[in-house]
Protein backbone atom coordinates (compact mmCIF):
# COMPACT_ATOMS: atom_id res chain seq x y z
CA UNK A 1 0.00 0.00 0.00
CA UNK A 2 1.04 3.49 -0.58
CA UNK A 3 1.62 5.68 2.25
CA UNK A 4 -0.10 8.73 2.83
CA UNK A 5 1.06 11.98 2.24
CA UNK A 6 1.35 13.17 5.24
CA UNK A 7 3.02 10.29 6.49
CA UNK A 8 5.88 11.14 3.61
CA UNK A 9 5.59 14.55 5.14
CA UNK A 10 7.26 13.20 8.33
CA UNK A 11 10.38 11.44 6.94
CA UNK A 12 13.69 12.77 7.62
CA UNK A 13 17.07 11.96 5.54
CA UNK A 14 17.68 8.74 7.52
CA UNK A 15 15.02 7.61 7.15
CA UNK A 16 15.08 7.37 3.39
CA UNK A 17 18.28 6.26 3.16
CA UNK A 18 17.35 3.35 5.15
CA UNK A 19 14.26 2.55 2.17
CA UNK A 20 14.90 -0.12 0.03
CA UNK A 21 14.40 0.81 -3.75
CA UNK A 22 11.61 -1.23 -4.48
CA UNK A 23 9.60 1.15 -1.90
CA UNK A 24 10.13 4.22 -4.18
CA UNK A 25 8.26 2.50 -6.95
CA UNK A 26 5.01 3.13 -5.72
CA UNK A 27 5.40 6.46 -4.97
CA UNK A 28 2.89 9.27 -6.84
CA UNK A 29 3.39 12.54 -7.58
CA UNK A 30 1.28 13.95 -4.02
CA UNK A 31 3.79 11.31 -1.73
CA UNK A 32 6.72 13.43 -3.83
CA UNK A 33 5.30 17.01 -3.17
CA UNK A 34 4.94 16.12 0.68
CA UNK A 35 8.88 14.53 1.05
CA UNK A 36 10.32 17.26 2.96
CA UNK A 37 13.41 18.81 1.09
CA UNK A 38 15.61 17.68 3.76
CA UNK A 39 14.92 14.18 3.25
CA UNK A 40 15.90 13.99 -0.15
CA UNK A 41 19.54 14.42 1.21
CA UNK A 42 19.16 10.54 2.22
CA UNK A 43 18.83 9.56 -0.80
CA UNK A 44 20.79 7.39 -3.60
CA UNK A 45 21.07 6.49 -7.18
CA UNK A 46 19.23 2.84 -6.87
CA UNK A 47 16.39 4.60 -4.95
CA UNK A 48 15.52 7.60 -7.02
CA UNK A 49 15.88 5.37 -10.17
CA UNK A 50 13.14 3.70 -9.14
CA UNK A 51 10.60 6.60 -8.88
CA UNK A 52 8.04 6.51 -11.32
CA UNK A 53 8.16 9.19 -13.98
CA UNK A 54 4.65 9.98 -12.75
CA UNK A 55 6.20 11.31 -9.24
CA UNK A 56 8.14 13.84 -10.85
CA UNK A 57 5.45 15.76 -11.27
CA UNK A 58 5.80 16.29 -7.45
CA UNK A 59 9.03 17.22 -7.85
CA UNK A 60 10.65 20.94 -6.68
CA UNK A 61 13.15 23.06 -6.96
CA UNK A 62 14.00 22.80 -3.34
CA UNK A 63 13.95 18.85 -3.51
CA UNK A 64 16.19 18.80 -6.24
CA UNK A 65 18.66 21.15 -4.44
CA UNK A 66 18.80 18.68 -1.35
CA UNK A 67 19.70 15.55 -3.80
CA UNK A 68 23.12 14.63 -3.11
CA UNK A 69 25.02 14.45 -6.70
CA UNK A 70 25.11 10.45 -6.46
CA UNK A 71 21.46 10.40 -6.60
CA UNK A 72 21.55 11.92 -9.81
CA UNK A 73 23.01 9.20 -11.53
CA UNK A 74 20.09 6.80 -11.46
CA UNK A 75 18.21 9.46 -13.34
CA UNK A 76 16.30 8.13 -16.61
CA UNK A 77 15.08 9.40 -20.02
CA UNK A 78 11.33 9.42 -19.06
CA UNK A 79 12.11 10.38 -15.22
CA UNK A 80 13.62 13.71 -16.71
CA UNK A 81 11.00 14.30 -19.23
CA UNK A 82 8.36 14.59 -16.61
CA UNK A 83 10.32 17.23 -14.80
CA UNK A 84 8.86 20.40 -14.40
CA UNK A 85 10.02 23.03 -15.41
CA UNK A 86 10.19 24.49 -11.86
CA UNK A 87 12.27 21.50 -10.37
CA UNK A 88 15.01 22.44 -13.15
CA UNK A 89 15.88 25.17 -11.37
CA UNK A 90 17.46 23.09 -8.39
CA UNK A 91 20.25 21.79 -11.17
CA UNK A 92 23.43 22.25 -10.61
CA UNK A 93 27.17 21.47 -12.33
CA UNK A 94 27.64 18.60 -9.61
CA UNK A 95 23.92 16.91 -10.18
CA UNK A 96 24.64 17.57 -13.96
CA UNK A 97 28.05 15.94 -14.11
CA UNK A 98 26.48 13.03 -11.86
CA UNK A 99 24.02 11.96 -15.21
CA UNK A 100 23.86 9.60 -17.28
CA UNK A 101 24.57 10.47 -20.72
CA UNK A 102 21.08 8.48 -21.32
CA UNK A 103 18.97 10.34 -19.14
CA UNK A 104 19.55 13.77 -20.89
CA UNK A 105 17.92 12.40 -24.06
CA UNK A 106 14.41 13.48 -22.08
CA UNK A 107 15.33 16.65 -21.85
CA UNK A 108 12.45 19.55 -23.63
CA UNK A 109 12.80 22.78 -24.81
CA UNK A 110 11.21 24.19 -21.65
CA UNK A 111 13.73 21.95 -19.60
CA UNK A 112 16.54 23.59 -21.21
CA UNK A 113 15.03 27.02 -20.45
CA UNK A 114 14.94 26.31 -17.24
CA UNK A 115 18.02 25.29 -16.84
CA UNK A 116 20.13 27.43 -14.55
CA UNK A 117 23.54 28.54 -16.55
CA UNK A 118 25.86 27.37 -14.00
CA UNK A 119 24.74 23.99 -13.91
CA UNK A 120 25.74 23.70 -17.47
CA UNK A 121 28.87 23.74 -16.47
CA UNK A 122 28.77 20.20 -15.44
CA UNK A 123 28.11 18.49 -18.93
CA UNK A 124 30.42 16.60 -21.09
CA UNK A 125 30.59 15.71 -24.46
CA UNK A 126 28.27 12.31 -24.05
CA UNK A 127 25.55 14.19 -22.07
CA UNK A 128 25.17 17.00 -24.31
CA UNK A 129 25.32 14.78 -27.23
CA UNK A 130 22.20 13.27 -26.15
CA UNK A 131 20.02 15.98 -25.51
CA UNK A 132 17.61 16.49 -28.61
CA UNK A 133 17.90 18.72 -31.29
CA UNK A 134 14.50 20.74 -29.67
CA UNK A 135 15.85 21.67 -26.12
CA UNK A 136 18.70 22.95 -28.40
CA UNK A 137 16.17 25.69 -29.78
CA UNK A 138 15.94 27.37 -26.43
CA UNK A 139 19.28 27.42 -25.56
CA UNK A 140 20.61 31.17 -24.45
CA UNK A 141 23.83 32.64 -24.55
CA UNK A 142 24.55 32.47 -20.87
CA UNK A 143 24.05 28.61 -20.88
CA UNK A 144 26.76 28.08 -23.94
CA UNK A 145 28.88 30.67 -22.31
CA UNK A 146 28.93 28.28 -18.90
CA UNK A 147 29.46 24.54 -20.66
CA UNK A 148 32.98 23.20 -20.55
CA UNK A 149 35.16 23.13 -23.92
CA UNK A 150 35.01 19.76 -23.61
CA UNK A 151 31.11 19.15 -24.30
CA UNK A 152 31.53 20.92 -27.39
CA UNK A 153 33.01 17.40 -28.73
CA UNK A 154 29.53 15.79 -28.25
CA UNK A 155 27.53 18.10 -30.76
CA UNK A 156 26.06 16.62 -33.88
CA UNK A 157 24.73 18.72 -36.81
CA UNK A 158 20.99 18.64 -35.97
CA UNK A 159 22.34 20.67 -32.59
CA UNK A 160 23.96 22.67 -34.16
CA UNK A 161 20.77 23.53 -36.45
CA UNK A 162 18.49 23.97 -33.72
CA UNK A 163 21.13 26.45 -32.36
CA UNK A 164 19.23 30.01 -31.98
CA UNK A 165 21.71 33.00 -33.62
CA UNK A 166 22.06 34.80 -30.07
CA UNK A 167 23.28 31.09 -28.69
CA UNK A 168 26.48 31.39 -31.23
CA UNK A 169 27.55 34.78 -30.01
CA UNK A 170 28.79 33.19 -26.56
CA UNK A 171 30.98 30.42 -29.02
CA UNK A 172 35.11 30.71 -28.64
CA UNK A 173 37.30 29.53 -30.44
CA UNK A 174 38.39 26.56 -27.84
CA UNK A 175 35.06 25.70 -28.08
CA UNK A 176 35.20 25.77 -31.66
CA UNK A 177 38.03 23.73 -32.23
CA UNK A 178 36.71 21.50 -29.76
CA UNK A 179 33.73 20.38 -32.23
CA UNK A 180 33.74 17.37 -34.80
CA UNK A 181 33.65 18.29 -38.34
CA UNK A 182 30.73 16.58 -38.82
CA UNK A 183 28.39 19.63 -36.52
CA UNK A 184 29.32 22.46 -38.95
CA UNK A 185 27.37 20.54 -41.33
CA UNK A 186 24.05 22.02 -39.93
CA UNK A 187 24.92 25.66 -38.98
CA UNK A 188 22.80 28.18 -41.31
CA UNK A 189 23.93 31.46 -42.71
CA UNK A 190 21.70 33.29 -39.59
CA UNK A 191 23.98 31.29 -37.27
CA UNK A 192 27.50 32.31 -39.47
CA UNK A 193 26.46 36.09 -39.27
CA UNK A 194 25.91 36.04 -35.30
CA UNK A 195 29.08 33.62 -34.90
CA UNK A 196 32.24 36.11 -33.46
CA UNK A 197 35.29 36.29 -35.25
CA UNK A 198 37.34 35.54 -32.32
CA UNK A 199 35.56 31.76 -32.27
CA UNK A 200 36.50 31.76 -36.26
CA UNK A 201 40.44 31.18 -35.11
CA UNK A 202 39.67 27.85 -33.47
CA UNK A 203 38.16 26.06 -36.96
CA UNK A 204 40.16 23.23 -39.01
CA UNK A 205 39.96 22.54 -42.86
CA UNK A 206 37.97 19.95 -41.95
CA UNK A 207 35.59 21.60 -40.29
CA UNK A 208 35.46 24.53 -42.71
CA UNK A 209 34.82 22.07 -45.63
CA UNK A 210 31.54 20.73 -43.82
CA UNK A 211 30.08 23.97 -43.77
CA UNK A 212 27.12 24.31 -46.02
CA UNK A 213 27.96 27.00 -49.08
CA UNK A 214 25.22 28.92 -47.50
CA UNK A 215 27.12 30.07 -44.37
CA UNK A 216 29.49 31.95 -46.84
CA UNK A 217 27.47 34.64 -48.45
CA UNK A 218 27.69 35.57 -44.55
CA UNK A 219 31.10 35.26 -43.65
CA UNK A 220 32.64 39.09 -43.26
CA UNK A 221 35.95 39.98 -43.65
CA UNK A 222 36.58 39.93 -40.22
CA UNK A 223 35.88 36.17 -39.94
CA UNK A 224 37.74 35.27 -42.51
CA UNK A 225 40.42 37.25 -41.43
CA UNK A 226 40.45 34.98 -37.96
CA UNK A 227 40.37 31.54 -39.75
CA UNK A 228 43.51 30.50 -39.45
CA UNK A 229 45.38 30.15 -42.65
CA UNK A 230 45.59 26.50 -42.09
CA UNK A 231 41.52 26.07 -42.08
CA UNK A 232 41.55 27.30 -46.18
CA UNK A 233 43.03 24.03 -47.19
CA UNK A 234 39.52 23.01 -46.55
CA UNK A 235 37.65 25.17 -48.71
CA UNK A 236 35.86 23.57 -51.86
CA UNK A 237 35.11 25.71 -54.69
CA UNK A 238 31.42 25.93 -54.14
CA UNK A 239 32.41 27.65 -51.19
CA UNK A 240 34.88 29.76 -52.15
CA UNK A 241 32.80 31.02 -55.05
CA UNK A 242 29.85 31.84 -52.04
CA UNK A 243 32.28 34.75 -50.49
CA UNK A 244 31.58 38.74 -50.75
CA UNK A 245 34.14 40.29 -52.76
CA UNK A 246 34.99 42.15 -49.32
CA UNK A 247 35.57 38.75 -47.71
CA UNK A 248 37.93 37.71 -50.50
CA UNK A 249 39.63 41.20 -50.07
CA UNK A 250 40.45 39.48 -46.70
CA UNK A 251 42.22 36.78 -47.46
CA UNK A 252 45.99 37.11 -46.76
CA UNK A 253 48.94 35.61 -48.85
CA UNK A 254 49.42 32.89 -46.31
CA UNK A 255 45.47 31.79 -46.65
CA UNK A 256 45.33 31.79 -50.74
CA UNK A 257 48.57 30.02 -50.45
CA UNK A 258 46.82 27.04 -49.25
CA UNK A 259 43.52 26.77 -51.04
CA UNK A 260 43.62 23.37 -53.03
CA UNK A 261 43.81 24.29 -56.59
CA UNK A 262 40.33 22.91 -56.51
CA UNK A 263 38.81 25.11 -54.53
CA UNK A 264 40.25 28.17 -56.92
CA UNK A 265 38.17 26.36 -59.48
CA UNK A 266 35.50 28.09 -57.81
CA UNK A 267 36.07 31.83 -57.70
CA UNK A 268 34.42 33.90 -59.73
CA UNK A 269 35.63 36.92 -62.34
CA UNK A 270 34.51 39.91 -59.47
CA UNK A 271 36.23 37.94 -56.62
CA UNK A 272 39.51 38.17 -58.62
CA UNK A 273 39.20 41.39 -59.87
CA UNK A 274 38.42 42.76 -56.01
CA UNK A 275 41.80 41.09 -55.43
CA UNK A 276 44.93 42.86 -54.91
CA UNK A 277 48.05 42.37 -56.80
CA UNK A 278 49.51 40.59 -53.81
CA UNK A 279 47.07 37.93 -53.35
CA UNK A 280 47.38 37.25 -56.89
CA UNK A 281 51.11 37.05 -56.63
CA UNK A 282 50.21 34.55 -53.78
CA UNK A 283 48.81 32.21 -56.30
CA UNK A 284 50.48 28.73 -57.52
CA UNK A 285 50.82 27.71 -60.75
CA UNK A 286 48.45 24.81 -60.26
CA UNK A 287 45.77 27.26 -58.35
CA UNK A 288 45.98 29.57 -61.59
CA UNK A 289 45.89 26.70 -64.13
CA UNK A 290 42.33 25.63 -62.42
CA UNK A 291 40.84 28.65 -62.69
CA UNK A 292 38.41 29.79 -65.41
CA UNK A 293 39.31 31.52 -68.99
CA UNK A 294 36.66 33.88 -68.14
CA UNK A 295 38.32 35.12 -64.88
CA UNK A 296 42.00 34.88 -66.24
CA UNK A 297 40.45 36.67 -69.24
CA UNK A 298 38.64 39.69 -67.08
CA UNK A 299 41.99 40.09 -65.05
CA UNK A 300 43.14 44.08 -65.44
CA UNK A 301 46.44 43.97 -66.79
CA UNK A 302 48.06 44.79 -63.86
CA UNK A 303 46.77 41.64 -62.36
CA UNK A 304 48.24 39.74 -64.53
CA UNK A 305 51.42 40.82 -64.64
CA UNK A 306 51.41 39.96 -60.62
Amino acid sequence: AQLAPNAVGAFNSQQVGALPPAAFAGMGADQMKAMPPAAMAGMGAQQFGQLPPSAMAGMGANQMKELPPAAFAGMGADQMKAMPTTAMQGFDSKAVGAMAPAAFAGMGAAQMKAMPPAAMAGMGAQQLGQLPADAFKQMTPDQVKALPTTAFAGMGSDQMKAMPPTAMKSFDSKDVGAMAPGAFAGMGAAQMKAMPPTAMAGMGAQQLGQLPSATFKQMTPEQVKALPSTAFAGMTPTQLGQLSTTSVKAMAKGDIALLTPEAVAGMKLAQAKSMSPAQLGALTKEQVAKMSASVLNGLSAAQKAA
